[in-house]
């Protein structure tokens, strides 16, 4: 096995996978480097572009038809998250601490700010909670990279870091009871996406815990558990899945009454827990995530088996099925969300084999071990199976889940353009690029999954 090195400035490799010998992986192998090193160029010009001040990341060049031209707090938290120079993550922390001093009509819920570092005051759906939490998710887990390395730097940095994550911090434990808008920007209310991340970053805020914060460390954990405690009620036992809102108070109306959204994966791989609950081994994430495939498979024209594509593909991936937003689209973000949960559990499952098969995860795990298993194998894989007790079955499951995941990058091979360009959304009709172009978070959320993809290999 060989590994091949993405970009100059990356820390994303591609490893070639030992069981793929035909020409068609081999293809989609070389396509997955070219457009890793494509990404990260891109991504890398919406950091702090000609014009805007050191560390905004720009949602996309895209300045009408929408205007993405601002920093968005969740999005540039999610893009740092993937893309990582000291000194770009220099500068972003310092904007961030910028923004967090600036006047808004929400205070740290304002989701986005003009280029300049200023208040955006225009309409907006406002507040949005996630992105303080998002960012102190991002900063914390920063602490395990290298760091700038002159010591005047360093200190200046570890100032600046440690009053973002205090006054981030003050902020979730204000307001994580607080209703305000979901990730999408389009319903008030109570969200799975919002209070994993809330809880992620409490947690994540315990292990670096930091007595200069003044917060008291048994506050953190109480808001932890009762976030914890209301995560839990967001399943849906008569539904099979969770749900994305609860006590919806406004936004979307007349439509989006399922409640089943990608969100809630997006939500996973964003906390990116090593516990059981409320991670990528949740049998009740699985089963949302089936549903949610399964749903999409019926709704995208492109998604149906009449659709020609030159290579197997995964169905595309939207935000939920009555999506209204530019005609209800595919999104590159949640297909390849798709793709990074399959390789994320592939990875769970190589370093813990104790997994047991339940009725909710089971369609997930059969879907995948027919990639690589026999009908005797599949047949096998049964509710109340204890992995660790078949160790030739788990490898082949975690081989079914690689070739999975794929599938997914498979799909957003087929619908980005030759140039690697990957806009917001790729059109339900024709797969063509739809929307905001050049999407920051479209091209982190694929560097994301080919992350992932690449630690089953070390």
């Amino acid at each position: 096995m060989f590994r091949i090195k993405a970009c100059l400035f990356s820390y994303i490799l591609i490893a070639l996978t030992p069981f793929a010998a035909n020409s068609q992986q081999s293809s989609l192998e070389q396509w997955m480097k070219t457009e890793g090193n494509i990404a990260l160029t891109r991504m890398n010009q919406n950091i702090s572009p000609t014009g805007a001040a050191r560390g905004v990341v720009i949602a996309s060049p895209s300045r009408q038809d929408p205007d993405y031209y601002f920093h968005w707090t969740r999005d540039a938290a999610l893009v740092m998250e993937t893309f990582y120079l000291p000194q770009t993550f220099a500068d972003y922390t310092e904007f961030s601490r910028q923004t967090q001093l600036v006047s808004t009509l929400t205070g740290l819920g304002e989701p986005r700010f003009n280029i300049d570092g200023s208040a955006y005051t225009g309409p907006w759906a406002r507040p949005q909670n996630d992105g303080p939490a998002l960012r102190v998710l991002t900063i914390l887990r920063s602490l395990r990279r290298p760091q700038i390395s002159s010591a005047t730097a360093q200190a200046t940095a570890q100032t600046t870091v440690q009053a973002i994550v205090q006054t981030d911090l003050q902020y979730i434990l204000n307001y994580f009871r607080t209703p305000s808008f979901c990730l999408w920007e389009e319903v008030k209310g109570d969200h799975f996406y919002t209070r994993l991340v809330q809880m992620a970053a409490l947690k994540e805020s315990l292990e670096h815990f930091d007595s200069n914060w003044n917060i008291p460390r048994q506050t953190l954990q109480t808001a932890m558990t009762s976030l914890q405690n209301e995560l839990a009620r967001h399943w849906r036992d008569d539904k099979k899945y969770f749900s994305a809102t609860l006590n919806r108070i406004e936004g979307a109306e007349n439509y989006k009454f399922t409640d089943l959204d990608t969100a809630v994966i997006l939500a996973v791989l964003h906390a990116n827990l090593e516990t059981d609950e409320f991670s990528v081994k949740d049998d009740r994430i699985l089963a949302t995530a089936s549903q949610l495939e399964t749903a999409f498979a019926a709704t995208y024209e492109i998604n149906a088996p009449t659709y020609a594509s030159p290579y197997p593909v995964a169905p595309a991936i939207g935000r939920y099925t009555d999506d209204i937003y530019f005609g209800g689209n595919p999104w590159y973000i949640t297909t390849a969300a798709f793709a990074e949960l399959h390789y994320r559990l592939s990875l769970q499952l190589m370093k813990n084999n104790s997994y047991v098969v339940t009725e909710l995860n089971l369609p997930f795990l059969k879907k995948a071990l027919a990639l690589r298993g026999s009908d005797s194998d599949v047949a096998e894989l049964q509710s109340g199976l204890n992995l660790k007790t078949r160790p030739q079955l788990v490898k082949l499951l975690q081989e079914g889940l690689l070739a999975r995941g794929d599938l997914f990058m498979a799909r957003l091979r087929l619908h980005t353009p030759v140039d690697g360009s990957m806009a917001e959304q790729f059109a339900r009709k024709d797969g063509q690029p739809v929307s905001a172009r050049d999407l920051t978070w479209s091209y982190a959320s694929f560097l994301s999954a080919l992350k992932s993809r690449k630690a089953l290999f070390e």
